[in-house]
C-alpha cells in the first residue's frame, strides 16, 4: 500500500528528478513513476468530500439560550444549565431538550447517489420522531415548554413536526437523487423548556436510509454510506428436498430480534405472513429453515424487527422450489388421531422404503418394507390393526437415510 516518506533524495545514489506531471509513488514493488495527482473540488478550508465533491457545511447549535455556535465535528455532546444538544451524523442521530433556556440544532449535510444505469433513483427516506412538551397551569397562569422540528430540502420546507404531543413520528419522504448532482438535507430541532414548574422540552430523531437496490449507492459530505448501513449484509437461500434453507447475515447488537416473514408468489392474494422470531449466532447470521413449503410455488421471505422507533423491513430474497422430490417425513394425519391415520412421506427416487412404529417402551409394534416409486406416498400409521391410545415413535428409511416423527392416538 501506500507509504510516507519525510526524505527523498534525488540525483546519484537516489532518484532520478521526475519530468514535469510525473511523480514518485512508494509502491510494494518499490518506487514507481506515476502521474502527478491533481486534487480537484477543493475551495475554502478543510478538505473535499468524495460524496459531495466539495468542503462540508459546518453544524450550528446553541445551548444555555446563547448565540448560535459552528462545529465541524461528525459528533457533538454539549450540554449546559438545563440544556442538552446532540448529534452523529454518520449515524443520523440528533436530540435537543431543555428545562429551562433554549437549546437547538441546524444540521446540513450533502448527499450524492450512484446507480448502475446512470439514470435518477427516488430514495424513500423516513425521519423518525420523538418530541414531548408538557404545560402547567397555577391560579390561572398558563406556562408551556415549546418544541419545534424542520425537515429542508435543497433550502425548501418540505414537513414540519408541530403537534402538542407527547408521541412517536414518522416523517415519510421519497427524494430524488440524480447521479453527479448533490442534494441538500437540513433538520432544525429547537427545545425551549420553562424552569418552574419542571417543564421540559425535547425533540430526538433518526433519518433512516432504507436498503438500496444491488448498485444503488447513496453517500453524503459526512459520511453517511448506504453501504456501510446495511442492517441486514447479506442473504443467502438454497432448497434441499422439501424445505427452503435461509441465512441472514446481519450487523446488531447483541439483543437483536427479528420475524421471519413469508409471501407465496403462487398464492393469488397472499399477503406477508410472520413465520417464526430468531435470533443470529455469535457468527452474526440469523438463519431459518421453512419445511412447510410446496413443490413449483416460488416465496419471498424477509426480516422485520422493531427499534425504539417503530418496525423495519430488510434482507428480501426470493426462492423457488423445484418440481423434484427430496427424501422427507412430513408427518402424521391427522394428528392426534382417533382411530386411523396415515403416515405422509416423500422419496426422492424409486426404491425399498421400511416405516416402523414404535411404543415409549421401545417395543416395534409395526415393520412394514415396500418397493416404491419416487415421490410422495401415504401409509396407514396402524396397518390395519387398530393401536392402543398412547404416544408412538415413527421412523421411515430408505436408500440410507433416515426420519423421525411421533404420533399420538387418543381414545
Amino acid at each position: 500500500g501506500d507509504q510516507l516518506a519525510d526524505d527523498v533524495r534525488y540525483g546519484p545514489g537516489g532518484l532520478a528528478v521526475p519530468a514535469p506531471g510525473a511523480a514518485w509513488a512508494r509502491r510494494e514493488q518499490g518506487w514507481v513513476l506515476e502521474p502527478t495527482p491533481s486534487p480537484q473540488g477543493l475551495q475554502g478550508s478543510g478538505s473535499a468530500s468524495v460524496a459531495c465533491g466539495a468542503v462540508c457545511e459546518p453544524q450550528r447549535f446553541r445551548i444555555d439560550g446563547s448565540g448560535e455556535r459552528l462545529s465541524r465535528e461528525l459528533v457533538l455532546q454539549q450540554g449546559a444549565f438545563q440544556t442538552d444538544t446532540r448529534y452523529d451524523l454518520r449515524k443520523r442521530l440528533f436530540s435537543v431538550s431543555s428545562g429551562g433556556l433554549t437549546a437547538g440544532l441546524d444540521l446540513r449535510d450533502s448527499y450524492r447517489i450512484e446507480t448502475p444505469d446512470g439514470l435518477p433513483f427516488a430514495v424513500p427516506m423516513r425521519f423518525l420522531i420523538q418530541a414531548r412538551d408538557r404545560d402547567s397551569c397555577f391560579r390561572g397562569v398558563c406556562r408551556r415548554s415549546v418544541r419545534r422540528l424542520l425537515l429542508f430540502v435543497d433550502g425548501a420546507l418540505v414537513d414540519s413536526l408541530r403537534r402538542p404531543l407527547t408521541d412517536t413520528s414518522t416523517i415519510a419522504l421519497r427524494v430524488l437523487f440524480t447521479p453527479g448532482v448533490s442534494r441538500e438535507l437540513r433538520i432544525v430541532a429547537e427545545a425551549q423548556g420553562v424552569t418552574f414548574g419542571g417543564l421540559e422540552a425535547a425533540v430526538s430523531g433518526e433519518w433512516v436510509i432504507p436498503e438500496l437496490p444491488e448498485g444503488v449507492r447513496l453517500r453524503s459530505c459526512n459520511g453517511v454510506d448506504s453501504d456501510d448501513e446495511r442492517v441486514v449484509r447479506e442473504v443467502r437461500s438454497a432448497t434441499v428436498a422439501r424445505r427452503a434453507e435461509l441465512e441472514w447475515v446481519v450487523q446488531a447488537g447483541p439483543d437483536f430480534r427479528a420475524w421471519v416473514e413469508r409471501l407465496d408468489e403462487s398464492e393469488a392474494g397472499a399477503g406477508w405472513r410472520p413465520l417464526e422470531e430468531r435470533s443470529p449466532d455469535a457468527n452474526g447470521i440469523l438463519r431459518f429453515i421453512d419445511d412447510r413449503v410446496l413443490r413449483e410455488h416460488t416465496y419471498r421471505y424477509r426480516l422485520f424487527w422493531s427499534d425504539r422507533f417503530g418496525g423495519r423491513l430488510g434482507g428480501e430474497t426470493r426462492v423457488e422450489v423445484s418440481r423434484s422430490f427430496g427424501f422427507a417425513l412430513l408427518g402424521v394425519q391427522p394428528n392426534p388421531s382417533v382411530g386411523s391415520a396415515r403416515v405422509a412421506f416423500e422419496l426422492p427416487e424409486a426404491g425399498l422404503a421400511q416405516l416402523e412404529v414404535f411404543d415409549l417402551a421401545g417395543r416395534r409394534v409395526r415393520d412394514t418394507r415396500l418397493r416404491l416409486e419416487a415421490g410422495p406416498q401415504s401409509l396407514a400409521l396402524d396397518a390395519g390393526r387398530r393401536l392402543p391410545p398412547g404416544v408412538y415413535r415413527v421412523r421411515l428409511r430408505s436408500e440410507g437415510r433416515e426420519a423421525r416423527s411421533t404420533a399420538v392416538v387418543i381414545p
